[in-house]
């Protein structure tokens, strides 16, 4: 795999940032904005479990290709966050998996 030597060396394999669809976001949106229970709220829209940085890179196929990412950013911080206030107070769910 191309960005796992990248991501062992700059980053840490266990480090997490929360994602979502285009698709997903555009729901939540809706919802919160149609909502009557959402004046003066806010929410956050991700994934319900964010995996490490690792585990979906693990899923790709092997690569000969030589990684040419070099980056100095700081990555020891996760930007992962919960998802289960919009989930618990709304009921939204991802119709996009």
């Amino acid at each position: 795999m191309i960005l796992l030597p990248y991501i062992n060396i700059v980053h840490t394999p266990d480090w997490r940032w929360t994602h979502s669809d285009v698709e997903n976001v555009t729901a939540a949106i809706v919802l919160a904005a149609t909502h009557p229970n959402t004046s003066n709220k806010l929410f956050n829209v991700g994934e319900a479990y964010t995996p490490t940085i690792e585990e979906p890179l693990k899923l790709l196929p092997a690569s000969t290709m030589v990684s040419d990412c070099t980056d100095a950013d700081d990555f020891r911080q996760d930007i992962g966050y919960s998802t289960k206030k919009i989930r618990h107070e709304l009921g939204y769910r991802a119709i996009v998996p």
